[in-house]
Formats: structure tokens, sequence, C-alpha cells
């Protein structure tokens, strides 16, 4: 991850075509990093929403490792993913 923008959101774009291209697996480390403060405008003692949300992206795109600070966190925002993922594939689901 890089500490402007720009290169940080390519690599987290492009995490899918990284896969393909090298046949490996991909690690991200986007947890409280300064391209998330540039974005944000916040200091890095209050960066952990945004970095959950890269964080998230990159698993919903398919990185094999996420490097973060705040395990907990990371793990419960992927358990309620997971199960809102579950409940949309789910053949007994009510609702529309």
């Amino acid at each position: 991850m890089g500490s402007t923008p720009e290169p940080s959101l390519a690599v987290l774009a492009g995490i899918r075509h990284l896969k393909a291209r090298f046949g490996a697996p991909v690690l991200v480390s986007p947890s409280r990093k300064s391209f998330l403060r540039t974005l944000t405008g916040r200091d890095i003692a209050d960066v952990g929403p945004a970095s959950l949300a890269a964080e998230l992206y990159a698993a919903w795109h398919g990185v094999d490792y996420i490097r973060t600070h705040d395990v907990a966190a990371l793990h419960d925002a992927l358990t309620v993913v997971d199960a809102i993922a579950d409940h949309c594939r789910s053949p007994h689901r009510t609702g529309r």
C-alpha cells in the first residue's frame, strides 16, 4: 500500500486481477495506512472505521490474508458479512 491514495486504491481495486495474473495468495495491510488518513482527513487514532472498510472490501474481493491492527473488529465484521451472504444464498430465506 502506498502513502498516497491512488496506488493504494489501485491495489485494492485490482485484487482479483493480481490473483488471476500471478496465481499466488495475496496479502494486504491497509490498516491505519496514511492513504486512509489522506482520504478521510482523520488522525491515526480515528482511522479505524476506514481501515475496516478497506479490509472488508479486500476480503469481499478475494484477498487471502489481511494484516490488521484490530483483529476483533475485523473478525466481527467478517462474521456479519458472511451471515448476510449466507442468508442471501439460503433457499429458505423469508422476505423479498
